[in-house]
Order: structure tokens, then sequence, then C-alpha cells
């Protein structure tokens, strides 16, 4: 199944696989990029990191780990 991805000049990161689709947004918290998927930070899951790539691999794992 493809996967696709579309950065949004509100500063969302959508992807689409098939008929899911995943908002997370990237914003920058203090001195870190922060990917927030979900309402707020309490209550989703968020990954930081000194760059986008970093806060999304941190949110990546967040996701595998409470997948387990």
């Amino acid at each position: 199944m493809k996967i696709t991805s579309k950065m949004t000049a509100e500063g969302y990161l959508t992807y689409t696989r098939g008929t899911q689709v995943a908002l997370i947004e990237l914003f920058r918290d203090g001195d870190q990029w922060c990917a927030l998927l979900g309402g707020n930070i309490q209550d989703g899951k968020a990954g930081f990191g000194p760059t986008k790539a970093t806060a999304l691999e941190a949110l990546a794992e967040e996701l595998r780990m409470a997948a387990e």
C-alpha cells in the first residue's frame, strides 16, 4: 500500500496510507522541535529533537513503545 506525506503551510505533516490519515503537528518548543500526534502534549504522543527529522524519529519511537 502506498504511503504519502505532505507538509502544509500551517506546519502540519499529513501521512496517508489507504484511507488512514495521521496529522502530525511540527512546531518549535523552546530550543527543540516537537512532533505531536494528538490534541496536546499531555494527552497525545510527542517526540522532541533539535531538528524536525529527529523530532519525527523520536515520535516514531514513542509510538513503537506504546504499541508493545
